[in-house]
């Protein structure tokens, strides 16, 4: 048997966004030049008002998933009439009404001064710093009732017929032949009208009121304050020698100190802030030998920071408890930053003008690495709190719990290979042809955990959501007026979410994908 569900579903939001900055510039003196900086942007995202309702079919009997003729798009069949009222129901304990609120806001505040001196004709004496202050607040209201406390059609004198929109159907999919693809779904304000969802009220209907402390929405109401200070120091250099060749390139270090304030709840309500900062140390250094002028030799090795997303760093988190298993995506204030130490080593020739050919090795040391980690445990034993199961949901039931750690990071190597011309050396129209080409190779192993436990072994696999091969291919015709470009961009198989189960060590992963793009334009002056 089967269980079926469709959902209408309708939000109004805005987003604000506005950005400010100002800059200053002064030389002092002949050699030296100081620069100046200071913005602010913030961006408000307002989503006053989003409903889902559903219907539901049970039992269901005869229900195909066919995937043999194409794994892509397989043929899916309801094996009844979805278009038909009434096949439908709308079952108090069972189907939704879900009435939220949602607000996030977003803000940064920075100030960059550097200054430069020119040391010789051949060096150049940089120093200076940045400070940065993010903010990220979110706030989110649900109902105080469970979603699935809803009155029978029948107590406002309505049946599914009367609530039901005509039958709408979707062919965009690519389904096989034969494959479901009308149905009705809710009419949502007919709905909200005769049930009058949005008082934010009890009435004869039901508990309508919203709210965030206590309900399921409480773990998305958080809020966190990074602030980022990174002074420098550098050194830009350029010596010719007798022989042709110039070296150019740049050597520095830059300290950087993160202090983090991180707000949320967790269990019943209870209001949590975690404070805590660290340190970190960033060397680089970049070289270029111009061996000819048409051949460069490129070396670089730096120690590289990024900061995990603010959002990873809350505590509490989402929570459904819709349907078992249950799940929860909760933060983590304590996570590190990602860490890697990068060599890069390349051999770039411009053979003719605006052609040239390059080649680039690089390896990447990663000491630390975020991931995303599923555990299987029970609602009760998960620390989530209890006060939002509704009557009929047992603290035993299974739940999927996604929060954020800190692995050991691994190794990631690879190449690439770039190629483009304009196709100048052949006659006529021929000369005004170009071509635009690259290929990138990446063989990465990183260290992943398959459970909270860390007494068990690591499993390795590869970077999320890199492929191995990774092509791109332009060819184009422009002769000042008329310009048309035909490009493709191929991507590798690749892993999408280790583990791919709670405690399983495997990983889940998409098909690769070729795409292809032209365009015509014609310049009418």
């Amino acid at each position: 048997d089967t269980d079926f569900s469709v959902t209408q579903g309708r939000d109004k939001s805005t987003t604000e966004f506005y950005q400010a900055d100002i800059s200053l510039e002064q030389d002092i003196g002949s050699r030296g030049h100081l620069t100046l900086l200071a913005g602010q942007s913030k961006s408000v995202f307002d989503n006053p008002y989003s409903r889902q309702i559903t219907f539901s079919h049970f039992d269901g009997d005869g229900f195909i998933f066919d995937a043999r003729p194409d794994s892509r798009r397989p043929i899916m069949n309801y094996g009844f009439d979805a278009t038909n009222p009434n096949n439908w129901q709308f079952q108090p304990g069972y189907d939704k009404i879900r009435i939220f609120t949602t607000k996030v806001t977003n803000r940064l505040r920075t100030f960059k001064a550097d200054f430069k001196y020119d040391v010789t004709d051949s060096i150049t004496a940089k120093v200076g710093f940045a400070y940065k202050q993010f903010d990220f607040a979110a706030a989110r209201q649900q109902r105080f009732a469970g979603t699935t406390a809803i009155p029978t059609l029948a107590s406002a004198g309505l049946n599914i017929a009367a609530v039901s929109l005509q039958p709408i159907t979707i062919d965009t999919l690519g389904l096989g032949q034969g494959s479901t693809t009308s149905f009705i779904v809710p009419d949502l304000e007919k709905i909200s009208q005769a049930f009058d969802i949005g008082c934010n009220c009890v009435n004869q209907y039901g508990d309508w009121r919203i709210g965030s402390v206590g309900t399921g929405a409480q773990g998305d109401n958080r809020s966190i304050t990074e602030r980022d200070l990174s002074p420098y120091v550098q050194a830009d250099f350029k010596f010719e020698f007798g022989n042709g060749m110039i070296l150019r390139g740049d050597a520095g270090v830059r300290y950087a100190r993160t202090q983090q304030t991180a707000r949320g709840f967790v269990g019943a309500g209870v209001p949590v802030e975690v404070k805590r900062e660290y340190h970190n140390w960033l060397p680089a250094a970049n070289f270029a030998l111009d061996v000819t002028p048409q051949v460069t030799v490129r070396l670089a090795a730096a120690r590289v920071m990024s900061r995990p997303a603010l959002g990873q760093l809350t505590p509490g988190g989402a929570i459904d408890t819709r349907f078992p298993p249950f799940s929860a995506t909760l933060g983590n204030p304590d996570l590190d930053p990602f860490l890697a130490t990068n060599f890069d080593a390349g051999v770039e020739w411009y053979f003719q003008p605006g052609a040239g050919l390059s080649l680039t090795y690089f390896h990447k040391n990663i000491s630390s690495f975020v991931q995303q980690l599923g555990v299987a445990t029970t609602y009760a034993e998960s620390g989530l709190p209890l006060n939002i199961l509704l009557p009929g949901q047992a603290a035993d039931t299974p739940t999927n719990l996604i929060t954020f750690d800190n692995t050991e990071g691994g190794k990631i190597n690879g190449f690439e290979a770039q190629y483009q011309q304009p196709f100048t050396f052949l006659p006529g129209a021929l000369k005004n042809f170009g071509a635009i080409l690259n290929y990138t190779y990446i063989k990465s192993k990183i260290s992943y955990f398959v459970s909270t436990n860390r007494a068990d072994p690591a499993f390795t696999a590869p970077l999320l959501n890199v492929s191995p091969h990774a092509a791109n291919a332009t060819f184009y015709y422009d002769d000042g007026r008329f310009s048309a470009r035909v490009s493709l961009a191929y991507r590798d198989e690749y892993v999408r979410q280790v583990p791919f189960r709670p405690n399983v060590p495997d990983y889940a992963g998409s098909n690769s994908t070729t795409n292809i793009d032209a365009s015509v334009s014609y310049n009418l002056t």
